[in-house]
């Protein structure tokens, strides 16, 4: 019982500080890729969220919204256009969905019930 709760404090812990990104952009210039994406805390709202960078080194957060629904989805698509001005070719991927995060929540609720079919054994 004791190492159900600790996997259960863990695996919610981690998904707390976690985010889902929904709306991801390519762009090549030459060799060089980037990826612009849109992340969100929760699957099921879509503030708060984060406009993410990657130049292949780790991605950073240019712009991030706690309530304002629309605004990162706005900033990252102006900073799409700001980059094909530069030159680069960019193509927006199909939604992602992070099957990791659907394992994980997954994993959680099936140990929620391991311990509520525990409990009620007692």
């Amino acid at each position: 019982m004791k190492f159900n709760i600790t996997v259960l404090f863990v695996a919610l812990f981690s998904l707390s500080f976690s985010a889902i990104a929904n709306e991801e952009y390519v762009c090549n210039f030459g060799e060089e890729q980037r990826l612009i994406s849109v992340a969100y805390d929760s699957d099921q709202y879509s503030v708060p969220c984060q406009v993410m960078y990657d130049k292949g080194q780790g991605a950073e957060t240019l712009w991030n919204a706690q309530s304002e629904v629309g605004y990162c989805e706005t900033k990252a698509q102006e900073f799409v256009t700001k980059q094909e001005s530069w030159g680069w070719s960019c193509e927006k991927v199909a939604q992602v969905q992070q099957t990791e995060q659907q394992q994980s929540m997954e994993e959680v609720e099936a140990v929620q019930a391991e311990d509520m079919h525990s409990s009620a054994s007692y």
